[in-house]
């Protein structure tokens, strides 16, 4: 992958995570090869590493197609993710200032606001980036961004899946803030055995909601 692809690679890539660019959808390289200003070359490889990492499929004779989510694989991600998470909060617990919880704090009041204030639609885009800062400034309290960035980019396929879980009622994403909330009071207490209790309930709820995901939106998912 040469450097000058590596912004296209990670702008289609954030388009298929943040399902601008749906499962099943396809994608032309001519196309991308205009909206970019490149020749067909150097999109060719933006679409293997995009198939290398699971997010395309190319198809002989058919096109390039993003993929479906897999569910057979993301009960070993979210394994992995709880077990890092799990760590790093154990390493933040007791440790936080009170500028620490004020921002955490404050995250949690605009995905609140965000509820209240904004249409169901956009729910997804704005809790996914909401989540993502919420999660990344814990780990960097434990200086483990490095940790956080090799997961996320390591495993686009789980990135995806966590948006696609915000697909669900507001009366699930206001249990899954109740679950930010108590992990922040968490880590105040010092509260290790509530960390781990936690840690379980928020890497499972997805798994738990994703029926009705799955049962709104049976094109995104291989059968």
């Amino acid at each position: 992958m040469t450097k000058d692809t590596t912004p296209i690679y990670e702008d289609i890539a954030s388009s298929i995570i943040n399902m601008i660019l749906k499962p099943g959808e396809r994608i032309s390289e001519i196309e991308s090869s205009k909206k970019y200003n490149v020749s067909r070359t150097p999109i060719r490889d933006v679409f293997k590493k995009l198939e290398d990492n699971g997010l395309l499929e190319i198809r002989s004779q058919s096109g390039s197609f993003i993929t479906k989510i897999d569910m057979a694989n993301i009960s070993d991600l979210v394994y992995v993710r709880s077990c890092c998470e799990l760590a790093v909060l154990k390493e933040v617990a007791g440790k936080l200032t009170q500028e620490n919880v004020d921002y955490l704090y404050d995250n949690l009041k605009k995905q609140r606001d965000m509820m209240e204030h904004i249409s169901k639609e956009k729910y997804p885009h704005c809790y996914f980036e909401l989540d993502n800062d919420f999660h990344h400034y814990i780990y960097s309290l434990a200086d483990k961004e490095g940790i956080l960035s090799l997961l996320n980019n390591n495993q686009p396929n789980f990135q995806r899946y966590r948006f696609i879980t915000f697909l669900r009622d507001k009366e699930e994403l206001e249990a899954l803030l109740q679950v930010h909330t108590d992990m922040v009071k968490a880590l105040v207490d010092n509260d290790v055995e509530k960390i781990t209790e936690i840690v379980y309930q928020h890497n499972n709820a997805g798994l738990i909601g994703i029926d009705k995901v799955i049962q709104s939106h049976p094109e995104y998912f291989r059968n």
